[in-house]
């Protein structure tokens, strides 16, 4: 099967097209723009842009392309990553998967001018997930999150929170210090779609029928 990139909207609509393509909203599918407004890393983004198939198969033996902005990011199934960048902003860095491990699926955002993952990652028997921040600049490691559970879903960014899902849980995490601000474990669903978040709430709709509800002020659980 053909891998593919998947872009996810804060409206629950996506965009899935062939790997091949360069995939961002206002981005060329052939090239990176070499005229950056002078905001460019100013905004926090509020979509999460997915690298290879939004199944759980691995992405080998292939790498997958993302375009977040003005940068292009290539992964490796090792974790082993490049961005292509404007002004000669070029680098590399390597996502942490565990010993044996390769990259099952990965999604990207840019927070405040930093690159942040979400990725999964399988050896066959077993799998995690985690989120790491890089710094903008030199690609360094930030922060990275607790272990999470296999089915990482699609996430969204808002005020400087990461909803995030794995296998019977939702949390979310701050994106300022990898931390979760709170996580719910042992829910009934063993996947979740992309989150809804509305002015007070965030929903979100689980494969088992159920659909888990946080009060954004206090993170507390509303229902499930």
């Amino acid at each position: 099967m053909r891998a593919t990139c998947s872009v996810w909207w804060m409206s629950d609509v996506f965009l899935l097209l062939p790997c091949a393509c360069l995939v961002a909203a206002g981005a060329s599918s052939n090239s990176v723009s070499d005229k950056p407004p002078q905001d460019a890393c100013e905004h926090v983004s509020v979509r999460m842009v997915g690298f290879g198939e939004s199944s759980a198969a691995p992405l080998e033996p292939d790498s997958v392309v993302a375009v977040v902005g003005y940068a292009r990011y290539v992964l490796r199934p090792d974790g082993l990553g490049y961005r292509r960048g404007v002004n000669g902003n070029d680098g590399v860095f390597r996502l942490p998967l565990r010993a044996g491990a390769s990259l099952e699926r990965a999604y990207l955002l840019i927070h405040r001018c930093n690159p942040v993952f979400a990725f999964e990652d399988g050896d066959g028997v077993s799998g995690s997930s985690r989120v790491v921040a890089l710094n903008g600049s030199t690609l360094d490691r930030i922060w990275m999150s607790e272990s999470m559970g296999l089915n990482l879903g699609p996430s969204v960014a808002i005020d400087g929170t990461l909803y995030i899902t794995a296998t019977g849980m939702v949390a979310g995490l701050d994106l300022a210090t990898g931390t979760f601000r709170w996580r719910y474990a042992g829910l009934p669903s063993s996947s979740f779609d992309a989150p809804i978040v509305s002015d007070t709430t965030v929903r979100f709709p689980g494969s088992s029928g159920d659909t888990v509800i946080v009060d954004r002020a206090t993170g507390r659980l509303a229902t499930h």
